[in-house]
């Protein structure tokens, strides 16, 4: 019944879509000017990332409770746009989210837990997220420690963790355990401090305060840090469970895509599953929906394939070799504990077995048995050379002093029948005849890197940096 209902909406999704496409492209012209002069009270610039979620949870909240109106500006930080001097004004540090404030003369408020706590200050009248500072100090008190504490060791451990196990440019296996442990420790944290509690601040069971969302995005992107599931923390997992069911929290995850209703953003998770059952990539559905490869993995993978192993998708197991097959051989490797198991094609000869233990219980017998001697070496006897005369080393000594790029160590050695070592012992070059010899070899090295094309380049300068680092 449920898959039939999904069927069915797909069509009126499409459309619905189409139609907000085509409303948005016919108004844009129309309401540009519109929109210039209705600005909003605040003006948040942010990206899809786990600090910049934090405050559109937030201000999704008082926008539900106060009614309170914002304007969102996306920075793309893939091509750096944090780094341009018109946002660095902004924020020297070059990072989002920042929040600008008209109301009180355009100032500029950046750091996340800096902003959290400045519109739960200016804008949370009725300190439905938060205490008052003066009155319940203790509870106040409680919510700053835990947004330091997020802020100074959830964060960073956990974005070290996903950058070095999803985005390093080199495999380094110090790093990705060093902080995975440390975020699975902080996830230890959490969960006793929620051992009697269902939030992070506030008396008895606690209260919804900035704390639990300045935690909850962190704690979301767990995968990323090399967690597949929450289960080995449960009370941690109904705390995230019980934040991410709030609406607020859900249109958080669009920003700054566009703002959208509760409904809309409902409505826009069920198409993203619909559509998830086709051949879409995760890529497509972020175009089409406007929203994040976090919220598509999120929210779109009901539908995603098994993975191995599991009931949906069994492991896969080789047949055996010898079933239907009476040419397949068994033959043992002495002294080892390996058997291998040869399957020659129908058209091909059957070897033989090497195997002599009667026991074996894949062996059959062998049939044909031979005792050949093995073949004769390939490689050269090089007899070791008799020690050289005072002539021979006198002659050697000559010549490299004459001539050292024609008579190189190599060259002697073969003309005397001695080592190019003991050519280098006795024949040693001046340090001004071998910068000579450096130079010559360098000037080759140059013209033959003339050559060479612009991915040679690149990879032997890749190899000298990694050289360098390691």
């Amino acid at each position: 019944m449920a898959q039939a209902a999904l069927r069915r909406l797909v069509p009126v999704a499409r459309t619905l879509a189409l139609g907000q496409q085509r409303q948005r492209f016919q108004s844009t012209s129309v309401d540009s000017s519109i929109r210039r002069v209705q600005q909003q009270p605040l003006l948040l610039y942010t990206a899809s990332t786990p600090n910049g979620r934090k405050v559109s949870a937030l201000l999704e909240e008082l926008k539900a409770t106060t009614g309170l109106q914002y304007d969102v500006h996306k920075i793309n930080i893939s091509e750096n746009t944090q780094k341009e001097p018109w946002f660095l004004k902004l924020n020297p540090n070059g990072r989002i989210p920042v929040l600008v404030d008209r109301r009180r003369a355009n100032f500029v408020v950046f750091e996340t837990a800096a902003v959290l706590l400045y519109l739960e200050q200016f804008y949370d009248e009725g300190r439905v997220f938060g205490f008052d500072s003066v009155e319940q100090w203790d509870e106040y008190s409680e919510m700053i420690q835990w947004i330091f504490w997020a802020h100074g060791g959830l964060g960073p451990m956990s974005g070290q963790a996903s950058h070095f196990r999803n985005a390093a440019p080199v495999d380094v296996p110090y790093a990705k355990q060093r902080y995975t442990d440390e975020t699975g420790r902080l996830y230890g944290v959490l969960e006793l401090r929620l051992a009697q509690r269902d939030y992070l601040a506030g008396a008895g069971k606690g209260k919804y305060t900035v704390a639990d969302i300045n935690a909850h995005p962190w704690v979301s992107g767990h995968k990323w840090a090399g967690f597949e599931s929450l289960d080995e923390w449960p009370r941690l997992k109904r705390w995230f469970d019980r934040i991410a069911e709030r609406p607020a929290v859900q249109v958080g995850l669009f920003l700054p895509n566009g703002e959208k209703s509760a409904w809309e953003c409902q409505f826009t998770i069920l198409f993203a599953v619909v559509e998830r059952r086709s051949t879409l990539t995760t890529m497509n559905l972020c175009r089409r929906l406007t929203a994040s490869t976090s919220f598509v993995r999120a929210y779109a993978t009901r539908y995603r394939r098994p993975k191995p192993g599991t009931a949906e998708r069994p492991a896969y197991r080789a047949p055996d070799p010898l079933v239907n097959n009476p040419k397949a051989v068994v033959t043992s490797l002495e002294d080892e504990d390996l058997t291998f198991i040869h399957r020659p094609p129908p058209t091909a000869p059957s070897p033989f077995s090497l195997s002599t233990d009667p026991t074996s219980p894949l062996l059959r017998p062998p049939t044909a048995v031979t005792n050949a001697p093995l073949p004769p070496l390939t490689r050269k006897e090089i007899p070791m050379p008799e020690r050289a005369s005072d002539k021979v080393v006198a002659e050697i000594r000559r010549l490299r002093r004459s001539d050292p790029n024609t008579y190189t160590r190599l060259k002697l050695a073969e003309m005397f029948g001695v080592t190019s070592n003991f050519v280098g012992a006795i024949a040693a070059l001046k340090s001004s005849a071998r910068r000579a010899r450096f130079r010559i070899d360098a000037e080759k090295q140059a013209k033959l890197r003339e050559g060479w094309s612009e991915k040679k380049i690149i990879a032997r300068a890749i190899r000298e940096k990694r050289r360098q680092f390691w």
